[in-house]
């Protein structure tokens, strides 16, 4: 015969605590991961977007010149832009570019394969444009773009990136106290920024004449009086 079972006041009162601290500790997780996606969505804010804008091949000189456009879309500054054409022997070194502004204008980089490289004789497969760039923390970013050759009326083949071709990206990956100690030195950094600005602007100011007071016109009347 099956015992009824009991509960003792002791026994009730562990229940209630237990299911208090189950759901105190629901609240805080599903404040955590609040306060976790809103981190990931400043960081992301923060961080520098480059992108190809547009292309085009040119013949000048008797040499094809593979011309791309720069362009930061993100929300600081990219550093140490570097541009580089892989399975393309022949191709000369491309300049580094020190530092590339939110919202500045188009970088214009030119991709220049030397006459005889084998590049521009023969078709090849593999052949990828990368963009590399870091953010104002160090972290490093890759683009990756498609890159194709086609046939000229001179006989010989062109580089052209894939029209419509979307890149391969790759970003950094950052913990989520990396990211607040990253938003951290981004906003100490705009704020040392600016306080220069506010005191280069005051020691650049010219000296006012002493204005008279503005006096009310009750104090106006008690002046006369």
């Amino acid at each position: 015969m099956d015992m009824p079972l009991t509960l003792t006041p002791t026994a009730v009162n562990l229940l209630l605590v237990v299911g208090l601290g189950l759901i105190a500790l629901s609240v805080l997780y599903l404040r955590y991961l609040g306060t976790v996606e809103r981190t990931q969505r400043a960081f992301q804010a923060l961080q520098p977007d480059v992108h190809i804008t547009k292309s085009t091949t040119i013949y000048s000189n008797r040499e094809d010149i593979l011309k791309v456009y720069l362009q930061n879309f993100g929300g600081s500054q990219a550093s140490d832009i570097r541009v580089t054409v892989h399975g393309a022997e022949g191709v000369e070194p491309l300049p580094v570019i020190p530092v590339m502004a939110v919202g500045s204008q188009e970088h214009e980089v030119w991709i220049k394969a030397n006459p005889t490289s084998p590049l521009l004789q023969e078709k090849r497969d593999s052949i990828r444009l990368s963009i590399y760039y870091r953010d104002q923390w160090g972290h490093s970013y890759t683009l990756t773009y498609p890159v194709v050759q086609r046939d000229t009326l001179r006989s010989l083949v062109t580089l052209q990136l894939v029209d419509g071709g979307t890149p391969r990206t790759v970003r950094p990956i950052v913990s989520y106290w990396r990211m607040r100690r990253c938003i951290n030195r981004h906003a100490q950094k705009m704020a040392k920024k600016t306080v220069r600005r506010l005191k280069q602007e005051g020691a650049g100011a010219s000296p006012t004449q002493a204005q008279p007071p503005i006096l009310s016109p009750w104090a106006r009347k008690q002046e006369v009086s």
